[in-house]
């Protein structure tokens, strides 16, 4: 009898578990297969951007050290393309002193001798564990800058945010006493891209640095700064730090709407940084400031801080009505506006006291002159003596005139600045919360709300 053989009847084969773990098996063994591709060809791209890199740092080195001007290496960077990669060249420049030690722009020390220019390569797409590439060289001048008899005078101009400010123009000139200072032959270059310029083989003497630059501002409001009598001695590099920048420009937006403001008005900017600033500003529609970051609060007149004995004016600040009035009302501080150099926005509503004055003669001109607080109207004081006029109202009538808060006697004739009719309280009407004081012919305008 035939039999089958036992293997025709075992039509068993893998099973699906079987398969799974062969599958994952392969799996496993090609991700590192494939990480191990991935980590040799990133190795290997790595290397040749790191190869491009060094030769990008030493062509950079080379012609730096081949500029006739040494002054013209600062700090800067850039990006090339090369071979579809994005290399981005950075270069740092210090001046190295006499003594070894390096020379920040503005700092004093020992006459220029050397600069030390750094350069340093990445690219995109390195490996986080790969340091870029930096190569470092002296550039010595081709002629002498120094001599044993002569000094230096090394510039430095900061913007608001500490940055340097380029294209600066400087002036030196001999001070008074001059001590010895004669006028150079030829003035500095304009400040480089760090904000630094050097006078050279200077004649040691007392010397005055100029700062000029159109609509550029230094931390006073000075369109000019000078900074007196920088001492140069011989063999040694003397300091000129400044802090100027392009100004913001603020545009005038008052509260008080239609109503005549004063021809010769004065505002004060207020600064956390750079304190308040008076301007009269008359009828114009903007004003120029420094770029302080924190921005300027902006009051109507002239606010004059006390200082020991001298006369002060702090009633035009809203914020200095501490004393709280019977409804409960105080004052509140005004906001603030910030611009970035130049760069145009709005100033926070400077808000003024208005007042109605009826019964006026066909071209008349009114005059305001501030006074001494009166005792119950809450008035903080001003001893300034400040003194506003107005435009001339050419018809017979009444007029809206805004003012800067505190305590005021009007006038007025037929002249600008005129103080020869007194104006009685019995023909003012006050359109802001004010009180009148007809004893001493005298309106307080007070700026205290019950909110904010």
């Amino acid at each position: 009898m035939f039999r089958r053989s036992p293997a025709v009847d075992d039509d068993s084969g893998l099973t699906l578990i079987e398969v799974m773990v062969a599958m994952f098996i392969f799996g496993l063994i090609s991700v590192g297969i494939a990480a191990s591709l991935t980590n040799a060809l990133q190795l290997t791209r790595d290397t040749r951007a790191r190869e491009i890199a060094t030769n990008l740092a030493a062509q950079e080195i080379d012609l730096d050290r081949s500029v006739k001007d040494v002054f013209s290496v600062t700090d800067t960077s850039w990006t090339t393309v090369v071979n579809n990669t994005t290399f981005t060249i950075a270069r740092n420049t210090d001046w190295v002193s006499t003594d070894n030690s390096s020379i920040a722009c503005g700092a004093g020390g020992g006459t220029l001798q050397y600069k030390k220019v750094n350069i340093s390569v990445t690219w995109l797409g390195m490996s986080p564990a790969s340091a870029p590439v930096r190569s470092d060289t002296l550039i010595a001048p081709n002629s002498r800058i120094n001599d044993p008899t002569l000094g230096t005078i090394i510039v430095s101009v900061r913007s608001a945010s500490g940055a340097g400010t380029p294209g600066v123009s400087v002036t030196v000139s001999p001070s008074s006493p001059a001590a010895g200072a004669v006028a150079l032959s030829a003035q500095p270059p304009v400040t480089d891209a760090d904000g630094c310029t050097y006078a050279l083989k200077v004649t040691p003497g007392n010397y005055d640095v100029t700062l000029s630059n159109t609509n550029y501002l230094d931390i006073a409001q000075n369109p000019a700064p000078v900074l007196r009598n920088v001492q140069v001695t011989a063999g040694a590099a003397a300091p000129a730090p400044f802090t100027y920048d392009n100004s913001g420009v603020f545009t005038l937006n008052y509260g008080s709407g239609p109503a005549l403001r004063p021809t010769n008005l004065k505002l004060t900017f207020v600064s956390v940084i750079g304190g308040p600033y008076v301007q009269t500003v008359g009828t114009n529609a903007s004003s120029r400031l420094f770029p302080f970051t924190d921005g300027y609060a902006t009051l109507a007149g002239a606010y004059v801080p006390p200082v020991g004995s001298a006369p002060s004016c702090v009633d035009v600040d809203p914020a200095q009505w501490t004393t709280a009035a019977p409804d409960g009302a105080v004052g509140h501080p005004a906001k603030t506006a910030a611009a970035l150099p130049g760069q145009i926005v709005p100033t926070q509503p400077i808000n003024m006291g208005m007042v109605t004055v009826s019964g006026l003669a066909a071209n008349t001109f009114i005059t305001a002159v501030s006074r001494a607080p009166i005792a119950g109207t809450g008035d903080p004081g001003c001893s300034t003596g400040d003194v506003y006029t107005f435009p001339k109202i050419p018809l017979a009538g009444s007029a809206t005139i805004a003012l800067p808060y505190g305590t005021w006697t009007l006038y007025t004739g037929t002249t600008s600045g005129s103080t020869s009719n007194t104006v009685p309280t019995s023909t003012i009407a006050f359109v802001t919360r004010g009180v009148a004081t007809p004893p001493q012919n005298a309106i307080t305008l007070d700026p205290r709300t019950v909110g904010p």
